[in-house]
């Protein structure tokens, strides 16, 4: 039985005192509604104000939206309560209208499932059709229009089952911030399991989000970010998964090969992105991030239709624009299949990287009988490295500049074709050392700057570039002797 609200009344000496915000025609403050036990009745906070659904609380529904933020009211799901909603479309567990000032914050579970077994193809196990009747559904939904001022956090567990639906998606501007360290599982094409446009402050998804379907993606960053984006957790595009009749169903090549990216960010990120890694740093404890993908499409995208400007972030090995500390792997899955591990632009817009992209972690691409390339682009990013290479050589030189004894061996090296003199503009020497680096195959690059920027042995080198270490050693040598060919001239 639903509990009624508690309202406390304050004596008066005026015994019939009217309150002085209905004297001016403003709204007193609600009541709050707290549920602890099992109810079938939706909430709207204008009616309800803030709404807690405690241990042993629950709503359940046959469709529409358990909780509706329609006033600037927060709503909390605590760790043992549930909110759920079954098999029609237009679903959701919560939903915020734009332009509320909110907390919503899940610890417990929000459900929005259906019951429905797709068809297979004969007597295999892949799937003839979409993967859900529904679409629409959402675990946590802020509604388009004006800009959100909210703070989303899911500590809890969200499960969607719909085509074109999101664990939690946020389609207005928001001023605020979304954090996930619990699990979010979003089973549908074209689903999504984080959703973003404009945030106005920080993006950190950790914990586990999980997605299937024909053009499922864990995380989408549709907008630009005044903060940084923080991947901590693991994002998973999966193959296959139990279906409701308990049988393993499997995507098909088709699906997987028209698919998109497990992670794509696609607008301006102030604060860089950064792929974690666990550590503890003045007592901040950091978790490792990771995103897998399977199919064609790529683990991380980072460019969109518009030009796209990613700032530093501070990582393990430095500061970058696209850091990633953890590890980010694509696996064709069928034969034949090309697989991407980071692709970087491509996408119809620039993509300006002013810090470069680090990789402490690992970025792995692998199939069979198909191509297999850990960082696509390489253009937009080794030319990035390159300047900063430059830039970083110039900075040794002036801290010891009478001669380059003593530094690491790969400011000696690249030391040759980069000395050009103290007279000579620093732009000048960066647009000559990018010339003469695009002389050279993207691969060539690649192990140029893997190797004497991050430091990374031929044996790691050839894993992320689907090369022998043999062949790791021969485009070094042949970076070098072009390059300290072509700079003879600037000493």
């Amino acid at each position: 039985m639903q509990r009624l609200p508690k309202i406390r009344f304050l004596s008066s000496a005026a015994p019939l005192a009217i309150p002085a915000a209905l004297l001016v025609g403003v709204a007193p403050a609600l009541a709050d509604t707290t549920i602890s036990t099992s109810t079938v009745n939706a909430l709207n906070t204008a009616v309800a104000g803030n709404v807690t659904v405690s241990s042993g609380g629950a709503i359940k529904l046959p469709g529409g939206t358990a909780v509706t933020v329609d006033s600037s009211s927060n709503v909390n799901v605590n760790s043992g309560g549930s909110l759920t909603v079954a098999g029609v479309s237009n679903s959701a567990g919560i939903a915020a209208n734009a332009g509320v000032t909110t907390t919503i914050t899940n610890g417990g579970t929000i459900a929005v499932t259906e019951d429905y077994t797709p068809p297979v193809l004969g007597n295999s196990s892949v799937v003839n059709g979409p993967l859900s009747q529904l679409t629409n559904r959402y675990g946590i939904h802020v509604l388009p229009g004006a800009v959100t001022n909210a703070t989303i956090s899911n500590t809890g567990t969200i499960t969607v089952e719909g085509n074109n639906s999101a664990g939690i998606a946020v389609d207005s501007d928001l001023a605020g911030s979304i954090t996930n360290t619990g699990t979010i599982n979003v089973k549908g094409d074209n689903s999504i399991g984080v959703k973003t446009g404009n945030v106005n402050g920080n993006l950190a998804i950790g914990g586990t989000v999980a997605v299937i379907g024909n053009g499922a993606q864990a995380v989408v960053v549709g907008g630009n970010v005044a903060g940084a984006v923080k991947i901590d957790g693991a994002m998973t595009q999966a193959v296959s998964y139990t279906a409701d009749d308990g049988t393993t169903q499997t995507l098909s090549p088709t699906a997987i090969s028209t698919g998109k990216a497990a992670v794509q960010v696609s607008g301006n990120v102030t604060g860089g992105v950064i792929v974690t890694v666990a550590s503890t740093t003045n007592n901040v404890t950091e978790t490792t991030g990771s995103i897998q993908s399977y199919g064609t499409s790529p683990a991380l995208l980072v460019g969109g239709a518009g030009n796209t400007t990613i700032g530093p972030v501070v990582a393990t090995s430095g500061t970058y624009s696209v850091a990633i500390d953890g590890s980010v792997s694509a696996t064709a899955y069928y034969s034949g299949l090309n697989a991407f591990g980071v692709v970087v632009g491509g996408q119809g817009g620039t993509v300006n990287l002013a810090n470069g992209v680090g990789v402490h972690g690992t970025v792995t691409a692998t199939t069979v009988n198909g191509d297999a390339t850990a960082i696509r682009n390489p253009e937009a990013y080794l030319f990035t490295v390159a300047g900063n290479l430059v830039k970083e050589h110039a900075q040794m030189r002036r801290r010891a500049p009478v001669s380059t004894e003593g530094l690491p061996e790969v400011l000696e090296r690249l030391a040759t074709p980069c000395q050009a003199g103290n007279d000579l503009d620093q732009d000048l020497r960066r647009q000559r050392l990018a010339d003469l680096m695009g002389r050279l195959s993207p691969k060539c690059r690649a192990v140029m700057v893997m190797h004497y920027r991050d430091e990374m042995p031929y044996k790691d080198i050839g894993e992320a570039l689907s090369i022998s270490p043999n062949m790791v050693k021969k485009y070094i040598v042949k970076g070098l002797a072009l390059c300290r060919q072509g700079m003879a001239g600037y000493d």
